[in-house]
């Protein structure tokens, strides 16, 4: 075999490699979510939230049994439909706000479960659906906005309760944390974003 012939047959080995390599790696599909879902837990503040706007953090995390999604959720190639999933959320967030008003924004985690309440597992990861949020507060409640993947979105709304006693909290000194309960639906399918480094 002449040497020209030689480096054709290496270089055509290794695109041949390349093409089975490559679809490998992206075979582990992101999840994604089609569906809605209603989250209750706890919101706590960096310092107490009054009725001044100024900057601070809250985080959100659901509370044992009272986070569900229904819906379809998929994972690559594999789909199940109109399922009503157990999950756990979490959510960072920071801002200017008040008890009446203000904005923040931030990124949030939900981690769909089993039967048993253990995580999802798939490619041996947990099956987590990761956006970055974007909200505006009311008095009591707000909009939240959810950006996924690939352009994919989901809209809702999330409320205190009750809100007499968050707003009585806030004019007694501020609020520090607060019951809270998250609604919202998707825009198609919601894909996770990546783990941020």
């Amino acid at each position: 075999m002449s040497r020209k012939a030689q480096l054709i047959t290496v270089v055509v080995s290794i695109a041949c490699l390349v093409g089975v390599l490559v679809p490998a790696s992206a075979s582990a599909a992101r999840p994604a979510f089609d569906g809605s879902c209603e989250l209750s837990g706890i919101a706590r503040f960096g310092h107490p939230v009054t009725n001044d706007v100024e900057p601070n953090r809250g985080k959100f995390r659901s509370q044992p049994g009272l986070g569900n999604c229904l819906g379809t959720l998929s994972i690559g190639d594999r789909v199940f439909e109109g399922t009503q999933w157990p999950v756990r959320a979490r959510a960072r967030a920071t801002g200017e706000f008040s008890c009446l008003t203000g904005s923040l924004g931030g990124r949030a985690s939900v981690v769909f479960l089993d039967g048993d309440g253990k995580p999802l597992r798939a490619h041996g990861r947990k099956v987590r659906i990761r956006a970055v949020i974007a909200m505006a507060h009311a008095v009591a409640a707000g909009s939240i906005e959810f950006a996924g993947a690939k352009g994919s979105s989901a809209g809702g709304t999330y409320n205190f309760t009750p809100s007499l006693g968050a707003v009585a909290g806030c004019a007694e000194g501020g609020d520090e944390s607060l019951p809270m309960t998250v609604r919202y639906s998707t825009r198609g399918k919601l894909v996770s974003l990546g783990r941020r480094r």
